[in-house]
């Protein structure tokens, strides 16, 4: 049995089938549903997005003689007839039958009815190829056609279109397609096809597709049959002729690195093992792009979908990325890659670009020189500022801190000698520190030069004034009062009933004076 290619084999039947498009789906759903049918639709949008295969779903659910939500029921006997033989619905490559001939003749036969269905359908492929004479050829009949006449016109390059014609039919945008699901559609088909795979290998496969369903699909054919279906990354770049995305990752960080001779070197690596200058340039360009995303965003990974020690790649050459030579060498690739399609020595033209990538100094493009001037002018800009910042900090700083020695000086000038009685006052205006005023009422006070020396006779209240809350708070006040000079000090108690003993024994010297407990 011949092979069917996977792109053919799993093209979507129904609407419900295609992947994304959300929004041209429903509308094309309502529009069957309400047999609110338009005589003209204009597919456009990037190839491998699904234009062709939904006019032909579309063509057959506009017939179907009960639609169930918006979809051919496939039962009636329309569909069946349909299925069988396609005579009420007709494909016309444009790029073939571009001639205005070929319109007159279409024209003619838009008169005769159809054979089973309600419309007679005309899907017109890459319908900017028509020449000027045949879209004006076309134009009159596309504005006003015969009722049971529907028009699908698609295109990849709708800008070419005459906007007398765009402006006669009902557009529809298809955009290509998020990786996320060209690799969840990949990974259904692999089910189906018993096929092995690992993550990694159906994410470079999605990737390579560009966002077109059809190329992806291609790839994957190609892949399946080399791979003895048993997809792993290593063999998926076999097949596409690249570089491993590390070894591209490790050229770019040369490059970063100011290393050309080893970013040069690599590439004779990847020219002599058979590697496509065009695939190296593409990849080069590839990787950029995702440090770009890498650079500019949080959770990157949730974006570009690699594997984990690929993106620990990603992450280690960050830390030679500069924003400005970031976007100058995407500016040099991208402007190489147009340039390769013309160039008789690719190779050559690739190499230049890396050494003017890695060494802005030889490049004598207008733009880098203006980069590099702007970039000096910002440094020395930077410096001086940052020179000016510091001699300010340190004018402020000496200036607080004589401010705060003659502020402290003059307020404690004031409470000399009644430090306890402004603390007592300080005490009523703040009930949080009621416990600390207890303590308090135990001390008295001793100025001794610019030390203010607070004594108890209590063990118990030095040790709370000493060490913890009661401590924290003492300095607070003390702060708040002028007072940054202070030690709490232990002094003995006072014996009075012995010094009252030692002035009898004064007072009557020679008399032996016996004591009773």
């Amino acid at each position: 049995m011949n092979h069917l290619a996977l792109y053919r084999k799993y093209r979507p039947k129904k609407l419900s089938e295609v992947v994304r498009q959300e929004s041209t789906i429903q509308a094309l759903k309502h529009q069957i549903s309400n047999e609110n049918i338009s005589h003209a639709y204009l597919f456009c949008g990037p190839r491998g997005t699904g234009k062709t295969s939904v006019a032909k779903i579309f063509a057959n659910a506009i017939n179907c003689e009960k639609p169930v939500h918006g979809e051919a029921c496939g039962k009636c006997f329309t569909c069946l007839s349909l299925a069988e033989n396609n005579l009420d619905i007709i494909e016309i490559d444009a790029a073939s039958n571009n001639k205005v001939e070929d319109i007159r003749e279409l024209i003619e036969k838009v008169q005769y009815p159809p054979v089973v269905a309600k419309y007679k359908v005309y899907i017109v492929d890459e319908v900017h190829m028509l020449s000027p004479n045949a879209f004006n050829a076309l134009l009159k009949t596309l504005e006003e056609p015969p009722k049971h006449i529907v028009f699908i016109l698609a295109t990849t390059e709708v800008i070419k279109l005459p906007v007398t014609i765009v402006s006669r039919c009902m557009r529809f945008d298809f955009k290509l397609l998020p990786q996320k699901d060209i690799e969840n559609h990949l990974k259904e088909i692999c089910v189906i096809e018993k096929v092995n795979f690992e993550d990694a290998a159906i994410a470079v496969i999605a990737r390579a597709g560009n966002g077109s369903m059809r190329d992806t699909l291609s790839i994957a054919d190609t892949c399946f049959s080399y791979c003895d279906k048993n997809l792993t990354y290593a063999k998926i770049y076999e097949v596409l002729g690249s570089p491993d995305f590390a070894q591209i990752l490790q050229l770019i960080q040369y490059i970063f690195q100011e290393k050309a001779n080893h970013a040069i070197n690599l590439l004779q690596d990847f020219s002599m093992s058979g590697k496509s200058i065009t695939n190296i340039c593409k990849d080069i360009l590839d990787a950029l792009s995702a440090i770009l995303v890498a650079y500019s965003t949080n959770d990157a990974n949730k974006i570009l979908q690699f594997p984990i020690e690929i993106y620990a790649e990603i992450e280690n050459v960050l830390k030679d990325v500069d924003k400005i030579k970031l976007v100058r060498i995407l500016e040099i690739f991208t402007a190489t890659e147009q340039k390769l399609k013309y160039a008789l020595n690719p190779k050559i033209l690739l190499e230049t670009a890396i050494f003017k990538s890695a060494i802005p100094a030889v490049d004598i493009d207008i733009c880098a020189l203006t980069q590099r001037i702007q970039k000096l002018e910002k440094e020395l800009y930077l410096a001086k500022q940052s020179n000016r910042a510091e001699q300010e900090m340190e004018r402020k700083i000496k200036q607080d801190k004589q401010e705060n020695v003659e502020n402290v000086t003059v307020q404690a000038k004031k409470i000399k000698n009644n430090i306890l009685g402004h603390m007592m006052q300080y005490f009523r205006k703040n009930a949080d520190y009621a416990g600390l005023k207890q303590q308090c009422l135990h001390l008295r006070e001793d100025w001794q030069e610019n030390k203010v020396y607070l004594q108890t006779e209590d063990s118990s209240v030095l040790k709370s004034l000493q060490n913890g809350k009661y401590a924290k708070q003492l300095e607070e006040v003390l702060q708040a009062l002028g007072i940054v000079a202070y030690e709490v000090q232990y002094i003995a108690k006072e014996d009075t009933f012995a010094q009252e003993i030692a002035v009898i024994e004064k007072n009557f010297k020679g008399i032996k004076i016996e004591i009773e407990e």
